[in-house]
């Protein structure tokens, strides 16, 4: 049983280190432990003893939260969460509040020490358990709340997103049980899953299993950077790797997920970063097909066919993935395709010598419309990488921006609707501190106060949807590991996507106090 993980030694030490490198004048917010800082709050300094404990609602969905939230909090703060039969004999109530926004939620210290939780939705009073769960500390064995508490909360975006790539290295489904349950621990609403790309194929096809049977294995995995990216030879470890998640696994994770407040939303990476799926179907690919699932990291110039036989292949995969989550959204890629291959390839030659598509470097959009436009007739919303936001844009997706913000801006002024993720900010996968004191990371730097500081351009109109990280793991092959490029910089993104992102000292203070409620 893990009832807490947190594999960050010296946590506190390095977050003060972070804290060093900012200087913006800072405004203490008189808060505990909570993350994300609600946005409205007043409480006194003053403590007192928790004794006639327990929580009871005798509202239905309330109920449900509570008893979903409960082995989580009691690891947090003891025997307070257990449920009270009557009112009498709670110390926290809950209750339904229609008038308040989805996922919001009111905390309420009435005269009588007794505390009201309102909300109008089970997921509101998730976040408001896991709010007040901040408000106590437990010392010597007894439990102290503040003695007074006003609370009212709200997200300021709808997409509160942590992007985890289990391609390249797969992953246990126990440990995506995890992650669903930090997420909404730290109110993230978003887990988008990369599931496939050159490395592996970790979703069961039922129509064409050789893409999990054969597309999910590779013989070895390149150690370290000894490949010709970075200009050395290549050298493999010569250890094999597999492993793919059935849909029955998914399912059941997903409906784990959504009670939690948490929507998985999959992604299946087309047309380009599709070696692991090329191999296993080799006609499907534009001019040749690749022999085995890559060992090694980069862009590859193996590429999906624009045949009306390889892109039914595609719109079968997607109909799978479709009726195994539940998310309206659903991620096809897009990014990073290149046009070598097309330039080669008789079908895509004949297409754009017959005009069907106008250069071989639009090969890919001609694949990526088809399958948008599929993806709408069923119901669903497409997402893409900011290298397909024409697609996005033609068919009322989403774009997600990883580049440069100046594609968010041609999105927006084109009235389309944008999730922000940039490099700058959200790539876990970069450095926390000096490459030379850390776990061997992809490049790039990114320490916890570069995520703090953040800010979300305005959106009127509610097209900027909100924003998101993204962890990409070539060099994580461990949860420990999964976990330490996620904490604390999970924190800071929690408080960004909520909106509250303000005083960085006295975040500092509340992360270092986080424990993290796990599963068995």
């Amino acid at each position: 049983m893990r009832l807490f993980l947190n594999p960050l030694k010296g946590l506190y030490a390095k977050l003060v280190r972070f804290a060093g490198l900012w200087h913006k004048h800072q405004s203490p917010l008189p808060l505990t432990s909570i993350i994300p800082s609600p946005q409205n709050i007043e409480v006194s300094d003053k403590k007192v003893q928790l004794e006639n404990c327990g929580v009871y609602s005798s509202w239905p969905e309330g109920l449900a939260a509570l008893r979903i939230a409960t082995p989580y909090l009691k690891k947090i703060s003891g025997d307070f969460w257990k449920e009270a039969t009557s009112e009498e004999g709670s110390m926290l109530r809950i209750e339904a509040d229609s008038s308040l926004p989805i996922d919001a939620y009111r905390l309420e210290t009435l005269d009588n020490g007794k505390v009201f939780l309102f909300a109008s939705n089970p997921t509101g009073v998730l976040y408001g358990l896991y709010s007040f769960a901040g408000c106590i500390d437990s010392m010597e064995g007894k439990l102290y709340a503040l003695e007074k508490i006003s609370i009212s909360d709200f997200p300021l975006h709808a997409w509160r997103g942590m992007h985890i790539d289990v391609a390249r290295n797969f992953f246990d489904i126990s440990v995506l049980y995890e992650l669903v349950d930090m997420f909404s621990f730290y109110k993230l609403n978003k887990f988008h899953l990369h599931l496939t790309d050159d490395q592996g194929w970790r979703f069961e096809s039922k129509k064409y299993p050789l893409l999990h049977q054969v597309g999910s294995k590779r013989k070895e995995t390149v150690v370290g950077k000894h490949f010709p990216f970075f200009g050395g030879a290549y050298l493999g470890d010569k250890k094999s790797v597999g492993g793919y998640y059935t849909q029955a696994q998914l399912r059941e994770l997903d409906q784990y997920a959504l009670v939690r407040g948490v929507e998985i939303v999959p992604e299946i990476d087309i047309p380009g970063h599709a070696t692991s799926a090329l191999v296993a179907y080799p006609k499907y690919a534009a001019h040749k097909a690749p022999h085995e699932v890559s060992t090694y990291w980069g862009i590859f110039n193996n590429v999906f066919s624009p045949s009306d036989e390889s892109i039914e292949f595609l719109c079968n995969i997607f109909e799978e993935v479709s009726n195994t989550f539940s998310s309206k959204y659903i991620h096809i890629g897009g990014d990073e395709v290149p046009s070598k291959n097309y330039k080669k390839d008789p079908v895509s030659k004949a297409l754009v010598e017959n005009g069907t598509i106008k250069s071989f470097e639009k090969v890919d959009t001609y694949i990526l419309e088809k399958v948008a436009k599929y993806l709408v007739e069923i119901g669903k919303v497409p997402v893409l990488w900011d290298e397909g936001r024409e697609v996005a844009l033609k068919h009322s997706g989403v774009t997600m921006v990883w580049r440069d913000s100046s594609y968010a801006k041609e999105v927006l002024a084109e009235g389309g609707s944008v999730v922000l993720c940039p490099t700058s900010h959200f790539y876990f996968d970069y450095y926390q501190r000096a490459p030379d004191t850390e776990p061997q990371a992809i490049g790039g730097y990114l320490p916890l106060e570069q995520v703090y500081s953040y800010t979300t351009p305005e959106s009127k109109d509610g097209s900027i949807l909100g924003v998101q990280a993204n962890l990409w793991t070539e060099y994580i092959q461990t949860p420990e590991h999964l976990m330490y490029m996620l904490c604390p910089r999970i924190y800071a993104l929690s408080e960004v996507s909520w909106g509250t992102n303000k005083y960085i000292q006295d975040f500092i203070k509340r992360a270092s106090k986080q424990k993290i409620p796990l599963r068995k």
